[in-house]
């Protein structure tokens, strides 16, 4: 009879969706309470270079890649019978003869030490994964009565999965919120490079030129687009080192504008289940950015008037044509300025900019 301590492994699975334990760590733990060498967590749209799965099988996914086995995996085709039935495994597509002939089997799975899985859904998340668990020869396939039981596991993990989804988006709106503070333009991107979230500053500078279409930001300039998507496609790939240099946005309608893209490592995007993994900041050279008033308010203490003053003068706008457009005199607007000064800790005008000028850099 079998017997699983399904608790224990709901726990496992929810320390590595909401980031208690790493990945490595919690799949290893799941691996063993199910009698498993091994588990993987498997994209079902689009290859990735990494996936998050337990340390002692860490040896074996690289030589998955290495080997090209990631192109050519036939235990996608078991995915039909997890659908229907909730679970799928080896014997749903192949029979003991075809396995014994199958290259995916004999010339990457037994070197490893590795014969049967099963593939359950990971439903909860922003898109779909499987999680494929693993075992040797000689702890043989898993039966009837233990596909049962990962069906009760696979809904079980839609709740955790569901949190650590919110979560996720949770601290994507965070870091927007910090942006759009700032007066920054920023898109966020999913592992697909798809964009999942725009800041109203962002869609100031959408038009024909410059828009999200099919869910991707996109230039009308093939040139400006082609470096714009490979910028993007490197800054998605967990495993890129380097990144292109910002690209260059040419407009029809304009002035080109600029697009830093970087990957969203680390509050952001914890790891590559995280929903928002990469974010374009776009950015008009051509325009000089005025600090943000409620940033200043926020970050300073400044009054609303205060505020004002500071973010004309970010502007390069000077003190008397500040007085003449808030209506108040130019003896009152200096007592604000000198106000100003103390709050920000500098003292005269060409620091106080300075300052502010670093403000937006640093957003």
């Amino acid at each position: 009879m079998v017997s699983w301590n399904l608790e224990s492994i709901n726990q496992s699975f929810s320390d590595g969706a909401l980031g208690e334990q790493s990945w490595g760590t919690a799949l290893d733990g799941l691996s063993e309470s199910i009698g498993a060498v091994g588990a993987v967590i498997v994209p079902l749209r689009g290859g990735i270079p990494s996936m998050p799965c337990a340390t002692r099988f860490a040896e074996a996914i690289e030589g998955y890649h290495k080997g090209g086995w990631d192109k050519n995996d036939v235990r996608f085709r078991a995915l039909p019978a997890l659908h229907r039935k909730g679970y799928g495994t080896d014997l749903d597509i192949l029979s003991e003869d075809e396995i014994g002939r199958s290259p995916y089997y004999q010339e990457w799975l037994r070197p490893n030490g590795l014969k049967w899985f099963a593939g359950i859904h990971i439903k909860g998340f922003e898109e779909e994964w499987v999680l494929s668990l693993q075992r040797t020869e000689q702890q043989g396939p898993f039966t009837e009565r233990e596909g049962e039981l990962l069906v009760k596991m696979s809904r079980n993990f839609a709740s955790t999965a569901v949190l650590a989804n919110a979560i996720g988006f949770a601290r994507a709106d965070a870091a927007l919120e910090g942006f759009t503070l700032s007066g920054k333009a920023i898109v966020m991107l999913n592992r697909m490079g798809e964009v999942v979230r725009t800041n109203p500053a962002a869609e100031c500078l959408f038009d024909h030129d410059l828009c999200v279409r099919n869910n991707r930001l996109t230039s009308s300039s093939r040139t400006s687009a082609t470096k714009l998507d490979q910028a993007i496609r490197d800054a998605c790939n967990p495993l890129q080192q380097s990144f292109n240099k910002p690209v260059l946005l040419e407009r029809h309608s304009g002035r080109p504008l600029v697009a830093f893209v970087s990957p969203a490592k680390g509050v952001i995007a914890k790891d590559i289940i995280a929903p928002c993994q990469a974010y374009v900041v776009l950015v008009d050279p051509y325009k000089r950015e005025a600090v943000s008033a409620r940033l200043l308010r926020e970050i300073f203490g400044l009054t609303p008037t205060e505020a004002v003053i500071a973010v004309r003068l970010s502007r390069g706008d000077s003190l008397r044509d500040i007085s003449i457009a808030t209506g108040i005199s130019y003896e009152t607007a200096r007592t604000h300025l000198r106000a100003i000064f103390a709050k920000v800790g500098v003292s005269d005008q060409s620091d106080l900019v300075a300052v502010f000028l670093q403000l937006n850099i640093g957003f």
